[in-house]
């Protein structure tokens, strides 16, 4: 039933690809790097990399920070420029941190919704929210809902930008419990893994009391974080 229900996903995600004349593929379709887009880092080092998407927000994102810092962990926070707009002060702060920085559009919209030319501007509209705050712009971009292909890619590419998907799902958004979260993550883990976490997520969270199981658990296993620039440029 899973592999059907994955099956025709796929299948609705290809006909609105040929709807607006591209076709996209979801980052778990990603199996591996291609070009400028990362899943993961082929790598005997047991190394991971945290990433956080949507925020910042004033609590969900403080929240995180605290538990990353108690452990002395480096993150990567992919960034929606009007969250970013909202609570600057939050994105300051995540970057003076120590954490690296990414762009996740502005607003937020379907890829597939897009015209290049608007996706290309809502892009740039959010680099510059990040660079107004923080004072540089991000060199990672992480398309929504992971929708990408290799005409966006190029396009992201010729602007500066890798692409950064995920190899590990943590199933955060869904509002999942703090235990299932962290199994999650400690079942599947690779070396060279980039996991997909939530700092700003509409119904209740349970991100940071996951990541207080799973760092100490993937230390205590011999792993290392790392951002995402420090995994891909090993």
């Amino acid at each position: 039933m899973k592999r059907l229900i994955s099956f025709l996903s796929l299948t609705i995600v290809f006909i609105f690809g040929i709807l607006f004349g591209r076709t996209f593929v979801k980052a778990k379709y990603y199996h591996d790097n291609q070009n400028n887009v990362f899943v993961h880092k082929n790598t005997e080092e047991k190394i991971v990399a945290l990433t956080f998407d949507d925020g910042p927000h004033k609590l969900k994102t403080e929240k995180i920070l605290a538990v990353l810092d108690k452990y002395g962990i480096k993150a990567t926070f992919f960034v929606i420029g009007e969250n970013a707009e909202k609570n600057p002060d939050v994105l300051k702060k995540v970057a003076n941190s120590g954490h690296e920085i990414g762009n996740h559009t502005y607003d937020h919209k379907s890829i597939y919704k897009l015209s290049d030319s608007t996706l290309s501007d809502d892009v740039e509209k959010c680099s510059l929210v990040i660079e107004n705050i923080i004072g540089h712009r991000p060199r990672l971009f992480r398309p929504p809902e992971g929708f990408m292909n290799d005409t966006i890619a190029s396009a992201v590419g010729k602007e500066g930008y890798d692409v950064i998907l995920w190899k590990v799902d943590t199933y955060d958004w869904k509002g999942k419990s703090a235990q299932e979260i962290s199994s999650n993550v400690l079942k599947t883990v690779k070396n060279g893994d980039i996991i997909l976490m939530h700092d700003y997520i509409w119904r209740q969270s349970h991100t940071d009391e996951a990541l207080d199981i799973i760092i100490p658990k993937l230390i205590e296993n011999g792993y290392k974080f790392v951002t995402v620039s420090e995994l891909i440029e090993k």
